[in-house]
């Protein structure tokens, strides 16, 4: 069977929500609940990242690997607009694309402590399921020829 092992995020922080309400009686949601969008400082997605034993990833760690994320994002999704149809090559896989990214761009940072680069690994590992979220696939099956070929339709999330 399969088992879940927590939520990256909550949908509807409400009182009948009851995932919201199991992180609220366990402390996870810290002293004030932010909403995406509207009551936080910085521009990187409140929260924290965890490793599997429950340490959590220092914020500027966490930070990099949002930065790094969108980016990468952001290259994934103009891949498409990049490429000639007439000789696409739809054999190299967004999970391929997206870990030589990870790699060249943490390269590109310079010297990092090496727990703090395991630690950054972990945070783009988490992320990279964003990206199988939005492509509605595996990464290792989804084409990063043809995820930025999608069009979004216009409306509030």
């Amino acid at each position: 069977g399969v088992l879940e092992m927590g939520a990256q995020w909550l949908h509807g922080g409400c009182h009948g929500n009851s995932m919201y309400n199991l992180a609220a009686l366990n402390n996870l949601l810290g002293e004030k609940v932010k909403v995406l969008g509207h009551d936080w400082e910085k521009e990187n997605m409140p929260g924290y990242f965890y490793t599997s034993s429950g340490r959590v990833i220092k914020e500027d760690v966490s930070d990099m690997a949002w930065d790094i994320f969108e980016e990468i994002n952001n290259e994934c999704q103009e891949y498409y607009s990049n490429i000639n149809l007439e000789t696409i090559d739809t054999s190299v896989s967004l999970k391929q694309f997206y870990w030589e990214l990870v790699k060249e761009k943490i390269e590109n940072l310079g010297p990092l402590k090496p727990s703090e680069e395991e630690d950054l690994e972990l945070c783009l590992a988490t992320l990279s399921t964003a990206l199988a979220e939005y492509a509605c696939d595996d990464l290792e099956r989804a084409s990063v020829a043809l995820f930025g070929s999608s069009r979004e339709l216009p409306g509030e999330m």
